[in-house]
């Protein structure tokens, strides 16, 4: 057994020298191994990889390292870190009742947080922008036939002749809750307009609140979701677990199969998975070059380093699941084939997932705060400090506000312009006519 967090984290540790020293664990894994040992009635003797590999692969040259190769080679009665039930290219290993499941899936970069102006929109759905719009123009064009009936029954009136510009501005103060311009003489308008102002400042009084959050709650641009969209951003997939390789399919069994219905960007991304050292930090290139995505388990993401680790300087994550995982595996442990324990091995585990003992232990294992190591309890006491701190309006909160003076100020300047140059042609009209 071997440390991994969150399911076999080591409570005390042992210098590689001492032989006489036996590491013991907390997790999952050791739960089940401890529960076993009770139930055979043995005392475990946990001992790491011989060779410092964890899991474990086949070599090109047919020898296996880590704890598959230390299961082949019988060095090891049992593996006690859960492994996902695949092929590993060996027939000398048998893998015990499953214990628990998880999936493998890909973690891609963080997509761009937006600009303040444009957060502004972020909280603010499509749909419903379509659906303010398109009930504005609905009530613009029920009062402007409201105008037209009173306007042809009551010829006289001349107040009665609105324009469309006229129509579109006492339409739009009751909409964000304006005062009116002039107070409507019939009862028909006086009701229609009260209806607007009800509705108008129920939607701004939202509004409001949509603002708030848009200028207090960070908004990103949308995340890669699906492997369609992640065949679609050319991103590198690594991985530290050789293993793993086949998720997506061999390239060249795909290549001889190709009569079958092979999923074409299944074929694609399993030619851009590439293996690299456990030693490389593929999580820093991921998180800052933003080039590549990474394939893991998702417990280790969730409960694990790189999730706490990679975060911007205020708090934000740096990296993102892709919601739909490519691989979805039963976990047990390797033993080796025909030993004469697997069988009440196997009845021990399945007495344990049964009973729900398992499931129960992986709910409240990463909750709990005393298996946590010093980095990752140091980063939540830094995130508690950052969330106490309140934060001040800045020029950049209120970028929308300015963008929009600026727009008004500019075209007003030009219709000024424009005015300015009709007057002068209309004067000159005049001039000539009066000569």
């Amino acid at each position: 057994m071997f440390r991994r967090f969150p399911t076999a984290i080591p409570r005390t540790e042992c210098h590689p020298d001492d032989i006489n020293c036996t590491v013991t664990y907390t997790g999952v894994d050791a739960f089940v191994l401890y529960s076993l040992a009770r139930y055979l009635n043995f005392t475990p003797v946990i001992r790491q990889p011989l060779d410092g590999q964890e899991y474990g692969y086949a070599t090109k040259n047919g020898t296996f390292m880590g704890a598959i190769g230390d299961i082949v080679y019988g060095k090891a009665d049992i593996s006690m870190n859960g492994i996902f039930i695949k092929p590993y290219g060996s027939d000398k290993i048998l893998f015990t009742h499953n214990a628990y499941s998880d999936q493998v899936c890909i973690i891609v970069p963080k997509a761009k947080r937006m600009p303040k102006w444009l957060a502004v929109f972020g909280p603010l759905d499509s749909a419903v922008a379509l659906s303010v719009l398109g009930l504005y123009t609905i009530n613009v064009c029920f009062y402007f036939l409201i105008n037209q009936t009173r306007r042809y029954y009551q010829s006289n009136l001349l107040e009665s002749n609105i324009t469309w510009s006229i129509i579109l501005m006492e339409m739009f103060c009751p909409f964000v809750s304006l005062p009116l311009t002039r107070m409507p003489v019939v009862s028909s308008q006086r009701i229609f307009l009260g209806t607007c102002l009800i509705f108008g400042l129920v939607l701004t009084s939202v509004m409001k609140g949509m603002l708030v959050t848009g200028m207090t709650k960070p908004y990103y641009y949308p995340d890669i979701n699906t492997l369609e969209e992640l065949y679609a951003s050319d991103l590198t997939i690594y991985t530290d677990s050789p293993s793993l390789m086949d998720t997506f399919g061999i390239p060249h069994l795909n290549r001889t199969f190709r009569m079958f219905d092979i999923n074409p960007t299944m074929d694609g991304l399993s030619r851009r998975v590439q293996a690299v050292l456990s030693t490389v930090d593929f999580w820093g290139a991921i998180a800052t070059e933003r080039n590549a995505a990474a394939m893991a388990r998702k417990s280790d993401y969730q409960f694990g380093v790189p999730q706490t680790k990679y975060q911007a300087s205020d708090g934000s994550p740096l990296l993102h699941v892709v919601r739909e995982c490519p691989r979805h595996y039963l976990l047990g442990y390797l033993m080796p084939r025909g030993s004469p324990y697997l069988s009440r091995v196997n009845d021990g585990i399945a007495r344990l997932v049964e009973a729900g003992i398992v499931q129960h232990w992986k709910e409240t294992m990463p909750s709990n705060g005393g298996i946590h190591d010093k980095f990752n309890v140091s980063h939540l006491r830094e995130m508690v400090m950052n969330e106490e701190n309140s934060k001040a309006f800045s020029l950049k909160d209120l970028q929308l506000a300015f963008y929009i003076l600026a727009i008004g100020l500019f075209g007003s300047v030009i219709i000024f312009c424009f005015e300015m140059n009709a007057r002068k042609k209309r004067l000159g009209e005049l001039q000539d006519r009066s000569w």
